[in-house]
């Protein structure tokens, strides 16, 4: 497993998202290692479909004292990338926004109904 999600338990919907890559070990600090992120879409609580072209580089704040500060974020085609190893440098500071081209092109996929969440709560 690389990565796992709970539910939230107090019944209320997620308050935000992120996306995110690391080198745990450091071992392969020579490597350039590249996560892509794209067609990303979140759902309101009224069904509507709204596209995710804007995000926040940020990271840890051990990633302000590490030695190594081989690590970015921008856009490739039309998709997010976070980046690190590989010695690179790249002109993206903590808190950067990133802007990419819309898709246009939405999930195809049917979510069940949302529930309320006080209903949630309840149970």
């Amino acid at each position: 497993m690389i990565a796992s999600m709970r539910a939230r338990r107090d019944g209320n919907y997620l308050p935000h998202l992120y996306s995110f890559y690391e080198d745990f070990s450091g071992a392969n600090g020579q490597l350039e290692c590249l996560a892509d992120f794209g067609n990303q879409w979140v759902r309101t609580t009224n069904g509507q479909w709204h596209e995710l072209t804007r995000t926040k580089f940020t990271h840890t704040t051990i990633g302000k004292y590490k030695e190594r500060l081989d690590r970015g974020a921008g856009v490739t085609g039309n998709q997010f990338y976070l980046i690190n190893g590989g010695f690179i440098t790249q002109p993206i500071q903590y808190g950067d926004m990133i802007d990419r081209p819309s898709t246009g092109k939405p999930l195809k996929i049917t979510l069940p109904e949302p529930a309320s969440p006080t209903a949630s709560a309840a149970k």
